[in-house]
């Protein structure tokens, strides 16, 4: 097997050569020992993932280096490194790896297969006997998606391999919606609590500052100032300190240190500063002749770290220094010759040629390199670096012809689509719809009318929508291209069964589960037993409808249909709510999440994400709703930010918090132009709930009465019922002849079964439902049963309602309400964590606690890692001391005892 990776490695930044001098590296032993831990439980085949982050020049790289030192012998350590390229190389670190793994993963990384074989590969290359491993993958904030695929994937499985994954950032980079702050999360959630190292690299002390430089107390103060502990800058103002004065910044003193270079060496310097990744030998050497020599007083200054394959920046921000003074014609001259050196290459990175490309202004080469580079990355499921090559390939219009053009823009705007940007996938798709139309190419018109007609609909634009999707049948009806047409009328058929037009989209499923049958077309059959699936249980032939979803599921399963796969899971998981199957929606959702992300697929994923979110909203996690549509992962979608503002604004309702109803409006703004009362029907209950919680019986009548029969033409059970409720509330019992669904639980409150209502709610796990039907009995103990949830919900209108209720009854203690130490705990955890960390100390398995609760495993595994990371603590053993310690399980008995 290979030997230790030869990939690049920085020079320690805690450490600094000035002629000789070496700083030792200091304040990292802890990290090192718990790294050195992590390594022996590699070997012993318990792998583990390992965060090593801090700002820049903090010492990442250092502890990694000085980690290798101490490896024991048959431990191997495979590293590679992500580059702060315009866009970032699909895979880079770990083409990184090509010749210090075996040949068959070589092979895969120098490309020609899917990402699942590159896996499969991988694991092959980590599970191989005789050797752990120590997987090494430095500066995450710039991985592509690939990478961060692959690292899901890896993550997951890290426990059953002998294998330490560790993975450097810089906290900085990472903004709220950067993509590695998903990542991290998926890894908390992945990987047990015992088998996660999170190591935040501190800047040094004072008292480190003063060992490394061996100053007095005042320039050890003045030089800790200057350089906030940063080991970097401080071995950067060391390594200047026989200057006449230190330079004012970081980055004069770099560039002070390289003018005072012969300016051979400065030329060297310059041209390889343009490369944001290690330079490999042969290209150095092609780059800069015979005067590669020179950079020998580099590497003695401690400028540039050199080895017999690479040649590398001791830090990067030297790099970047040395770069950014460059004079624009020169930087784009450097980058010209490094493209001209790289375009010759065999295995040649394709995101290195375009970004090389780009930055010389040389847009025939972007032309040139650009599409291949974009279709690799979208292949591999990097969507937002595929979207990034194509709007660098379409900046010059003339380069290609109006159906080259055409090709390109449909699919940057399907790259655009798929990670939700909406706005400019549609703007590129009209663009390729024009120039369709233009060259009389009828298929590519219809297709694009498709497509088009579907990326109007994401984006709330409904009567567009349904103009293409028409244009798009009529168009291809003629064209004798079977496979389009039935796409083109799929399409339309799910438009029909969003509108509600149930048994018009049935007849045309139907058809057109016939037709893909024929075509043996299996991607078409899913999509239209999907519609058939849809329509029929709207139409209340639920066994029929689910059966038909569970075919399509299969059928897509089978040819890897991901997009329609998550639709599926999200379809199913929406009916299954309706039918308050919540912990199988549950699992759907957590399906269709995991999928979604690995995929790219944000605009789904807001979906799938806002449905969740109204599940846990059904189950009384309130505040993690809200949390759930405030996460980073809603875009700017209508279809979502309309679900967005509607679950905000229903909690703030409930809670008798301003603003509610105004959010609620915005929604409804939002939703009406789709005509689809599967948006607005929600909508409307809630309005109808705010209005009956102030007091205002007229307005919710008039919400129940315009929404009811909309509703009803829906087929959803939930909606329909939960507006027959509102109904009977405002004075208008139901009609019997009228009642669908006479036995869900909201009809039964109509009736006044409340009794009934109540065990119905209660055993689906719908809290706030269960407190609404016991309001409705006369008897204070049920009264005060669902006084203490409404308090727990923090539900003020109705606990208000109840206790006025309780006292008109002669009830004289009655309570009054959470005091603020329980509505807020000194841990900062949620309701929920409160409930999973008492029966974490119970000494409950997350299967049993999910059980319990009424949630999904992956639910319950997030609210675990939640509490451990809020109680600070590693252990499940020990978070029962520790919520001890702040009095979490004294606050929960005494709000159990002030029920």
């Amino acid at each position: 097997m290979p030997g230790p990776s030869p990939c690049r490695f920085s020079m320690p930044c805690g450490s600094c050569q000035n002629d000789g001098m070496k700083l030792p590296l200091l304040e990292r032993e802890a990290a090192l020992a718990t790294l050195a831990q992590a390594v022996e439980g590699a070997v012993q085949g318990c792998g583990s993932v390992a965060l090593v982050h801090g700002e820049a020049g903090i010492g990442k790289s250092s502890v990694v280096a000085a980690l290798r030192d101490r490896l024991p012998d048959g431990v191997r350590m495979l590293a590679g490194c992500c580059d702060d390229l315009t866009t970032p190389r699909v895979l880079g670190p770990f083409r990184d790896m090509v010749g210090s793994v075996g040949t068959a993963l070589t092979s895969a990384l120098r490309g020609g297969v899917d990402l699942e074989e590159l896996l499969l590969e991988l694991r092959t290359e980590l599970s191989a006997a005789g050797h752990a491993t120590v997987l090494v993958v430095e500066d995450v904030h710039w991985a592509d998606d690939a990478t961060l695929d692959v690292l899901r994937y890896l993550s997951r499985r890290v426990g059953d391999l002998p294998v330490l994954l560790l993975l450097t950032y810089r906290d900085e980079e990472l903004s709220s919606d950067h993509p590695v702050r998903l990542l991290l999360g998926q890894v908390a959630s992945a990987v047990d609590a015992e088998r996660l190292h999170r190591l935040p690299l501190e800047p040094l002390s004072p008292n480190a500052v003063r060992t490394l430089s061996d100053c007095g107390d005042q320039e050890a103060k003045q030089l800790h100032s200057i350089t906030a502990g940063n080991p970097f800058f401080l071995g950067e103002l060391l390594a200047e300190r026989g200057a006449e004065e230190l330079p004012p910044t970081v980055v004069d003193a770099v560039l002070a240190r390289v003018y005072r270079l012969p300016l051979p060496v400065r030329h060297c310097l310059e041209a390889l500063s343009v490369i944001p990744t290690a330079v490999e030998r042969p290209l150095a050497e092609a780059l800069l002749g015979d005067a590669v020599q020179s950079l020998t007083v580099a590497e003695e200054r401690g400028i540039i770290i050199v080895t017999p394959r690479q040649i590398s920046f001791r830090h990067e921000v030297s790099r970047r220094a040395i770069a950014d003074a460059l004079p624009v014609t020169r930087l784009a001259e450097y980058n010209r010759r490094v493209l001209t050196t790289l375009s010759t290459a065999e295995h040649a990175d394709l995101s290195r040629l375009v970004h090389h490309a780009v930055m010389a202004g040389d847009q025939v080469a972007v032309a040139r390199f650009g599409p291949p580079a974009a279709r690799e990355a979208a292949r591999l499921g990097a969507h937002r670096e595929a979207a990034a090559f194509y709007r660098s390939v379409l900046e010059d219009h003339a380069l290609f012809t109006p159906a080259e053009r055409a090709t390109l823009l449909e699919e940057y705007a399907w790259e655009c689509h798929t990670v939700g940007d909406g706005p400019t996938a549609v703007t590129a798709q009209e663009d390729a719809t024009e120039l369709y139309r233009g060259l009389a190419d009828k298929p590519a018109l219809g297709a694009g009318l498709h497509k088009l007609s579907s990326m109007y609909w994401w984006s709330g634009r409904r009567a567009a929508a349904e103009q293409a999707a028409q244009e798009a049948v009529e168009t291809l009806e003629g064209t004798g291209d079977q496979i389009l047409l039935v796409h083109a009328r799929n399409h339309q058929t799910q438009l029909q069964v969003l509108a509600d037009h149930h048994a018009e989209a049935a007849v045309s499923a139907e058809r057109a589960v016939g037709l893909a049958r024929h075509l043996n077309a299996p991607g078409l059959l899913a999509h239209a037993l999907s519609n058939l699936g849809c329509a029929r249980w709207s139409l209340g032939q639920r066994s029929e409808g689910r059966e038909l979803l569970e075919e399509s599921l299969r059928v897509a399963l089978s040819v890897g249909e991901t997009a329609q796969i998550c639709h599926l899971y999200l379809t199913l998981a929406w009916r299954l709510l309706d039918d308050l199957l919540l912990r199988e929606a549950h699992q759907l959702l957590d399906e269709a999440a995991t999928l979604a992300e690995a995929s790219e697929h944000l605009a789904l994923l807001g979906h799938i994400e806002l449905t969740r979110a109204s599940a846990q909203m059904a189950l009384g996690s309130w505040d993690e709703a809200v949390r759930t549509v405030s996460s980073d992962r809603f875009g700017a979608a209508p279809q979502t930010r309309g679900g967005l503002l509607a679950i905000q604004g229903w909690v703030r309702i409930r809670r008798g918090e301003e603003g509610g109803e105004e959010l609620l409006e915005r929604a409804l703004a939002m939703a009406e132009p789709t005509g689809e009362w599967q948006r607005i029907g929600p909508l409307m209950t809630a309005l109808t709930e705010a209005a009956w919680l102030r007091g205002d019986s007229e307005a919710a009548r008039r919400y129940a009465t315009a929404a009811y029969e909309p509703m009803r033409r829906t087929g959803c059970r939930l909606p329909t019922a939960t507006m027959t409720y509102w109904l009977a509330k405002c004075g208008i019992p139901p009609d019997p002849d009228d009642t669908a669904d006479p036995e869900h639980p909201h009809v039964l409150q109509a009736t006044g079964r409340w009794q009934e209502a109540a065990a119905a709610w209660k055993e689906a796990g719908l809290v706030y439902e269960y407190a609404t039907a016991l309001v409705d009995s006369d008897r204070p103990e049920e009264l005060l049963t669902a006084l203490n949830i409404l308090d727990e919900l923090r539900a003020k209108p109705l606990a208000r309602m109840v206790r006025a209720r309780l006292r008109a009854r002669g009830v004289s203690q009655v309570p009054r309400g959470p005091a603020p130490t329980t509505r807020r705990n000194p841990a900062g955890l949620t309701r929920r964590q409160v409930e999973v960390t008492r029966l974490v100390g119970q000494g409950l398995t997350n299967a049993q606690i999910a059980d319990r609760l009424v949630l999904s495993v992956r639910t319950v595994d997030n609210h675990v890692a939640a509490v451990l990371e809020k109680l600070e603590v590693r252990t499940r053993r020990d978070v029962r001391q520790r919520a001890a310690e702040l009095n979490l399980f004294m606050e929960e008995h005494g709000q159990a005892a002030d029920r």
